[in-house]
């Protein structure tokens, strides 16, 4: 795979993996994401097959960042419904008090 294609993908990953991303910053990402496909599917240097490949590496990462970004969510959303159900209980327990 090509190397700046390669540099890429690690900073999305890396963006996706933060604490708290920076939309705007993983949209540049995306952007240079497309760039950079569009400049393998442009280089006639490589056969249709490896253009493939490389297609299919990146579709392969995408796929796997989606699927972990998709269990973060899950996690996310259950902790906050553990939340807000601890704090009815709180607050039922307070006025019953």
């Amino acid at each position: 795979m090509s190397e700046s294609l390669d540099q890429v993908l690690v900073l999305i990953k890396e963006e996706l993996d933060a604490e708290e991303m920076d939309k705007t910053h993983i949209e540049e990402l995306f952007q240079k994401l497309r760039d950079k496909i569009e400049s393998v599917l442009a280089d006639k240097s490589n056969s249709v097959e490896e253009k493939e490949t490389k297609l299919s590496m990146v579709s392969e990462l995408l796929t796997q960042y989606e699927e972990q970004a998709r269990q973060q969510r899950t996690l996310i959303q259950g902790g906050l419904k553990k939340l807000s159900k601890g704090r009815r209980s709180l607050k039922e327990y307070q006025e019953n008090t």
